[in-house]
């Protein structure tokens, strides 16, 4: 990103909203984002990680929050269940693994073809055929429905692309 970032703020459009006095108020920082909840250890002896310490954030977006709040759900849930430290850590990584990783593997995927800019050109042109298509894929990659919700068919139900939104009003 720091070699990209320079030649980013000279794109004409963005370069023309900043305006022609811009300048940076500090130096360009990044840090990785950890988006491998399917690679890293979940527990240690008699502690759970959750959030970012499971590496658990969206490949595609970085966001984390969503999975952060979930983790620490399924950690409670995995503590009150009133079994052994070592059963409490194993249902604590099934239960994660469940919920989280057939969904991180997708991004993965989705994220290596969208790298190619012709597969990217063809899923934007086919995100916004219809008012349908754009407004599902919206929910989709901002993870209003499960990632990989198409290929896990123990999540399908008859209104899965009908159901309220994150935001008033919208429905699938």
């Amino acid at each position: 990103m720091n070699a990209q970032w320079p030649a980013l703020l000279a794109t004409p459009h963005i370069a023309a909203a900043l305006g022609e006095h811009a300048v940076a108020e500090s130096p360009h920082r990044a840090w990785p984002i950890p988006a491998r909840v399917d690679k890293v250890a979940l527990t240690a002896p008699r502690t759970l990680f959750v959030g970012d310490a499971a590496a658990a954030t969206d490949v595609m977006t970085g966001e984390g929050i969503a999975q952060a709040l979930l983790t620490g759900e399924l950690a409670a849930r995995a503590v009150i269940s009133g079994a052994t430290a070592e059963g409490v850590r194993a249902r604590y990584e099934e239960s994660v693994k469940h919920a989280l990783f057939a969904d991180h593997r997708m991004s993965v995927a989705l994220q290596s073809v969208l790298a190619r800019p012709r597969a990217l050109d063809v899923a934007v042109r086919a995100a916004g055929l219809t008012g349908w298509t754009r407004r599902n894929f919206a929910r989709w990659l901002f993870e209003d429905y499960p990632r990989a919700l198409l290929l896990t068919p123990r999540r399908w139900h008859r209104k899965m692309f009908g159901a309220a939104g994150a935001y008033r009003g919208v429905t699938g």
